[in-house]
């Protein structure tokens, strides 16, 4: 990059090859979740997943606010919050993919990936004053849902049409993502989200959404190891051979601050054993690699410095490979829960979703049935 040989002259086209590793990788991502799974453990990930991200952004807008600098502690905190699922799902072996607490991690990675997509779209707004924010965050919302009935509609047309095998189903698959991403940038929010869901609308039908999955899988490792070499393009050197221990030092503070916060909502709130909630929160007790987007989104909009942006990419490297150890360390606390804790396989599914949906949300706070 140019802070180093300066191999890399346009960063601009380099950038925008980049820029398709993420939207395959949450296509994939997409892909992957599985919706009658996660109909099991869905107050787990959504209320739980929403709450322990407010608590890590309110926790960054109060340090923020001590040193004067609210907005840009907001959105540092943001940044950070985020959780990855394909790092979950790179430490999860296979036998382990269908327990019932790693499909609760994984849900909340994504939930949370949700809200970055919704996120981006308002971050040049944030400055605006408060009446302006809620009205666009109104305006998101409405974008959303009218996206999600397009994705219903999309998922009824798949089901009465044949994507062929092959070359033709991979190319079918590329132009769905693609479709997905520009559709969702039409309707003013961000590619990223247009395409997870495009990966779900796949996912319905499971048989088709593997076979997919197979021949998308080696596209998406080929432009996500783009995306991450132009991460390390952006990356000074001397700053980080500079000031790597105070990013060794908030490295720990993060992950000790996520932990701590999924131990809180996980065993004080939802009531799990120890060890179950230990598991849980080190699966989320790391940061998310598409926070390089919106930390790349906030500096281009000015609600970051250059030295924030910095510490954020060299917090989220850190943490990258803290999170197999610690998730290898605490894997052998797993039999203690195991026993209350079945595969999804040996579960039926509800035979109809949206009463069961119903009545489970009529007490919310009720502690998630496991078995």
């Amino acid at each position: 990059g140019p802070s180093c040989l300066n191999w890399v002259g346009n960063l601009v086209q380099v950038q925008s090859v980049a820029n398709l590793g993420v939207i395959f990788m949450l296509f994939v991502l997409g892909m992957k979740f599985s919706i009658h799974r996660m109909l099991r453990v869905w107050r787990v990930s959504v209320l739980g997943g929403l709450l322990m991200w407010s608590l890590c952004v309110a926790f960054g807008w109060a340090v923020g606010l001590y040193y004067d600098l609210a907005l840009e502690g907001m959105v540092i905190g943001i940044c950070l919050s985020l959780s990855s699922a394909a790092v979950v799902l790179r430490c999860i072996d296979y036998e382990d993919q269908d327990t019932t607490y790693h499909l609760m991690v994984v849900g909340i990675c994504l939930v949370q990936d949700v809200v970055l997509g919704l996120l981006l779209p308002l971050l040049s707004s944030l400055e605006s004053p408060r009446a302006v924010v809620l009205t666009q965050m109104a305006y998101i919302l409405l974008r959303f849902l009218i996206l999600l009935l397009a994705c219903i509609g999309l998922v009824l047309l798949l089901s009465l049409i044949s994507l062929g095998t092959g070359h033709r189903q991979l190319f079918v698959g590329i132009s769905l993502c693609i479709t997905m991403a520009k559709l969702s940038e039409y309707a003013d929010l961000s590619m990223e989200l247009g395409a997870f869901l495009g990966g779900l609308v796949v996912s319905y039908d499971d048989k088709r959404g593997q076979a997919l999955l197979v021949l998308m899988d080696p596209v998406k490792e080929f432009f996500a190891a783009m995306y991450f070499a132009m991460v390390g393009v952006h990356v000074y050197p001397y700053f980080f051979l500079a000031q790597w221990h105070t990013m060794l030092l908030c490295s720990v503070i993060v992950v000790a601050l996520k932990y701590i916060l999924g131990m809180a909502v996980m065993w004080g709130l939802f009531r799990f054993d120890w060890a179950t909630a230990t598991v849980i929160s080190v699966g989320i007790a790391q940061v998310s690699e598409f926070s390089f987007v919106l930390a790349s989104n906030s500096k281009n909009s000015g609600l970051l410095s250059r030295e924030a942006y910095y510490l954020i990419l060299g917090v989220t490297a850190m943490c990258f490979p803290a999170t197999p150890i610690l998730w290898r360390m605490t894997n052998g606390h797993r039999g203690k829960g195991d026993h209350c804790l079945p595969h999804v396989g040996h579960v039926q599914p509800p035979p109809n979703p949206l009463r069961w949906l119903m009545h489970r949300m009529r007490h919310p706070w009720e502690r998630a049935k496991l078995s």
